[in-house]
């Protein structure tokens, strides 16, 4: 098993960043080395550090918008998934990240609509159809929601989030 050393992974970056201060890839790795080992405010720093370096380069600001995410900051968290979403506007992590911001500020539609989009593109994604239960659900459109986790799980059986979830709605 490896082990993780994110402290002497943020070393090693923060050398090459004292070394090249404008080296936004290092910011990246720095930012999600910092985001693995639960320092999340140093973690938005380094990855806003990251696309400020580079405003094209995407993936930082996909970190970004996961972070937000998770923090609850949906509106940031969509503002950053629709800098990535004005430049490549089918790229489905983006997508999936505003779905998701969408999702859990309680605007269901716009989350619907999103989800939707991309199940066009990924009908066989099993993270899709979770997203779109999910929303059926907090619609409380329970027969849709278990259509949907029956199909996540039906495309991939091990997903204990799914039957986790038709077994949390039939119990209510």
């Amino acid at each position: 098993m490896i082990d993780k050393d994110y402290e002497r992974a943020s070393q090693v970056l923060t050398t090459v960043i004292s070394d090249s201060p404008d080296h936004a890839p290092a910011y990246y790795l720095l930012g999600m080395a910092k985001l693995e080992s639960g320092k999340k405010d140093e973690a938005r720093s380094d990855l806003t550090k990251a696309t400020e370096l580079n405003p094209g380069w995407i993936t930082p600001r996909l970190g970004l918008a996961d972070l937000h995410l998770a923090n609850g900051d949906y509106r940031l968290a969509l503002q950053e998934s629709q800098k990535v979403l004005d430049v490549y506007p089918d790229h489905r992590e983006a997508l999936l990240s505003a779905a998701g911001a969408y999702l859990k500020k309680g605007d269901y539609d716009k989350a619907l609509e999103v989800f939707s989009r991309v199940k066009k593109s990924s009908p066989d994604d099993p993270a899709i159809h979770m997203g779109l239960a999910s929303v059926y659900a907090a619609q409380f459109k329970i027969a849709l929601a278990l259509r949907e986790y029956e199909e996540a799980l039906r495309l991939d059986p091990n997903r204990i989030d799914g039957l986790n979830s038709i077994v949390r709605l039939l119990v209510k």
